[in-house]
């Protein structure tokens, strides 16, 4: 018998239950083994010390108490926290809820930056008649010079034709 097989064995030996066959190999391997013996010692002294605890008086009430927050305990509700990576925060998952909360609160920040009154810019209208005028000045000297193209390039009978014709399915009928 070796040492994990003592332990094994130790409660049915000190309860009276173990084989005459395997009780031999037992009281055998205590003999030669000082671990095991010490180890069988300690559990008997245990056991026998358990015995002359004296009896804890408890009141009359203890046992009601008792159940009384045990049921408590079992009964309470979860913390907010609890719900939230359960799940429970507006029915969402705790990714889609920390979606929900941000796209709620870029909404918030969104609608507070558009109604600002003194972010509304000013329109400066001269301004832009002056770079209106600017820009038909330039066209004109463009023109004059060449730049500018008179007509479309896509003006061309010939190139718009093979678009003209219809197209016809390959394989299938129609």
């Amino acid at each position: 018998m070796n040492c994990y097989d003592f332990e094994t064995y130790i409660s049915t030996y000190i309860d009276g239950e173990l084989k005459h066959s395997i009780r031999k190999e037992f009281v055998d391997h205590k003999k030669q083994c000082d671990t095991c013996a010490v180890k069988l010692n300690d559990i008997t002294e245990m056991i026998q010390n358990i015995g002359k605890i004296p009896q804890f008086k408890t009141s009359d009430t203890f046992f009601h108490n008792l159940h009384k927050k045990i049921t408590e305990f079992e009964n309470r509700k979860p913390s907010i926290w609890q719900r939230f990576l359960n799940g429970g925060f507006f029915g969402f998952e705790p990714l889609q809820a920390v979606g929900f909360v941000s796209a709620i609160g870029v909404l918030f920040i969104a609608s507070y930056l558009i109604f600002q009154l003194d972010s509304v810019p000013e329109i400066n209208m001269q301004r832009i008649a002056d770079n209106q005028k600017h820009q038909a000045t330039l066209m004109e000297l463009m023109q004059k010079q060449g730049y500018v193209a008179d007509a479309d390039s896509t003006e061309d009978d010939e190139y718009n034709k093979q678009f003209d014709t219809p197209i016809q399915l390959v394989g299938g009928s129609k």
